[in-house]
């Protein structure tokens, strides 16, 4: 079901990389091969999926925390991120 949510998102927005939070996706390819395999076999054009790379997020299991965080230090979002990033002492 995963892999096919991904084909979704891959020809709605055609990105450039798709990055998996949580969890699981710190299984690394146990959970990316069976989506890769979805990808290749249920997409319309292998061009929505050529070069596009999946990673699993930095932030791992804690994804959900990291973003609603930001999203409270963004103030709902009015805030520009690389905004909210320089608060943190981060640059963008």
């Amino acid at each position: 079901m995963f892999g096919l949510g991904v084909v979704t998102l891959l020809q709605l927005f055609n990105p450039q990389r798709v990055v998996v939070g949580g969890g699981a996706s710190q299984l690394g390819d146990l959970y990316f091969e069976p989506a890769w395999d979805s990808i290749r076999r249920y997409c319309a054009d292998p061009a929505f999926y050529d070069g596009v790379e999946m990673v699993a997020a930095e932030c791992g299991a804690d994804v959900g925390l990291v973003g609603a965080g930001m999203l409270v230090l963004s103030s709902g979002g009015k805030t520009r991120l690389s905004d909210t990033a320089a608060l943190l002492g981060r640059a963008p």
